[in-house]
């Protein structure tokens, strides 16, 4: 198992959020098997996703599609800030 761990501004919190639950078949599909979000209490647009995800190398491909980067611009991400694939050493 690998984690990924997204921070993201978003335009909508609430907008992005409902896009981002409508896209987990497709995440599940690529790999991914849960999920926990955070906001910043002072900054509610500042996102952090943390994803677990089968193995590192679908993580990498699924962030690199260009269905992510559609999806992502679709839902309102202003910016990725960090895009991170982390693995247990």
């Amino acid at each position: 198992m690998v984690w990924v761990l997204n921070r993201i501004e978003v335009d909508d919190y609430a907008q992005w959020r409902d896009y981002f639950d409508r896209g987990k078949p497709l995440r599940e599909s690529w790999g991914q098997r849960s999920q926990t979000i955070y906001r910043e209490g002072s900054e509610p647009t500042s996102v952090v996703v943390l994803l677990e995800w089968e193995d590192a190398e679908r993580a990498r491909k699924f962030f690199q599609s260009e269905e992510f980067h559609k999806r992502t611009e679709e839902a309102g991400v202003k910016v990725v800030l960090e895009n991170l694939v982390l693995e247990k050493v």
